[in-house]
């Protein structure tokens, strides 16, 4: 027999491959279950990294730093929803060295203070053009009948009918923190899981063309 998996019993987010062809410049979308941002599908990356000695990440900003104080400063205090890492790869067999890598890890989340409404479905206008700022995009109508729930996006729940809404007060857990045994997203949750990936993939493109800080 062949087994073939998704990857997500070993490394779900798929950079470890690139790793092994040493790649200069990797970029890694991590929206796994994580709702208490612990990075784990990143800190097991890194522990088969060390495990086959293939290479070891840095902080661009200050090298010496240990790894752990990064990823507990970007889950607790980050203002951003990208983790720029350096990459040093070890010696190949041969002894030759590879230059080192960037790796930047998107990490869906929302970042603190944020007080965004839950916006509209998404247009064709939109998607061809520039991804609106955060709050500028319109707004969803307020129709109970649509399954619109009106208020903040953090305080919107994952549930497919209007009626289990519950006026916001469903219990479990909120956007965008969706359990993955919740396989009914409706079109609003999509366009707004969107928009918020839009949000923060912009300060992340700005970084690789060396417009951000």
């Amino acid at each position: 027999y062949l087994y073939i998996p998704d990857g997500g019993l070993i490394e779900p987010l798929g950079i470890f491959p690139l790793l092994r062809r040493r790649m200069r410049r990797i970029v890694v979308s991590d929206a796994a279950e994580d709702p208490e941002l612990t990075m784990r599908c990143l800190r097991d990356a890194l522990a088969i990294c060390r495990e086959e000695r293939l290479c070891s990440f840095y902080d661009p900003d200050d090298p010496h730093r240990d790894m752990e104080f990064v990823l507990q400063d970007f889950s607790r205090l980050g203002a951003s929803g990208f983790l720029h890492l350096g990459i040093r790869y070890e010696p190949m067999a041969d002894g030759a060295r590879t230059p080192d890598g960037e790796l930047f890890c998107l990490r869906m989340r929302l970042l603190p203070g944020d007080a965004v409404p839950v916006r509209a479905l998404l247009t064709e206008d939109e998607l061809l053009g520039q991804p609106p700022p955060p709050g500028y995009a319109p707004p969803a109508p307020p129709d109970p009948s649509a399954g619109v729930f009106e208020g903040p996006r953090s305080a919107y729940t994952g549930a497919c009918c209007p009626s289990w809404e519950c006026g916001g007060f469903l219990a479990g857990r909120r956007f965008p923190n969706y359990g993955v045994g919740n396989q009914f997203l409706t079109p609003l949750h999509f366009a707004n899981l969107c928009g918020l990936g839009a949000e923060l993939s912009r300060p992340l493109v700005d970084k690789m063309r060396g417009r951000g800080a």
